[in-house]
């Protein structure tokens, strides 16, 4: 039982990847290929928004202010339509190529059934970036 244990778990980029028991070999090598692409960006601090007195921003970006982040892991590419694939099973996107983006995804689609779907299949607790992570 110890070397099955063994097998379902593996560390890939610092990340301890827990893979489900329904995950095939081929997502595997889809999915680690993803995890590998995660990079460190380093926290820090930034102005965020408009500065003093440029009014050409929206009125949602004013007034600028400091924001502190802690250091994060991002994907340096986005997510393709393979991707998408291995771990939802269909494509929604309009513009078909496996190494494309994908699109024709919401925020919702993402945040509601791929993340969930992925955090299952490595037990990694993955998530979207937030506005500021995005900015910086």
């Amino acid at each position: 039982m110890e070397n099955r244990c063994e097998l379902m778990s593996e560390m890939i980029n610092g990340l301890s990847v827990r893979w489900g028991s329904d995950v095939s070999d081929a997502q595997k090598d889809i999915l680690r290929s993803m995890i590998r692409n995660m990079v460190d960006v380093e926290g820090g601090t930034f102005r965020m928004g408009a500065k003093q007195g440029d009014y050409d921003g929206d009125i949602d970006e004013r007034p600028g202010h400091s924001v502190t982040l802690s250091t994060y892991l991002i994907c340096k590419y986005e997510l393709t339509q393979r991707e998408w694939m291995a771990v939802m099973g269909t494509n929604p996107s309009f513009f078909v190529g496996e190494d494309l983006p994908v699109d024709c995804v919401s925020w919702e689609m993402i945040n509601d059934h791929f993340l969930p779907k992925f955090r299952s299949m490595t037990g990694l607790n993955f998530r979207l970036s937030s506005e500021a992570e995005w900015e910086f």
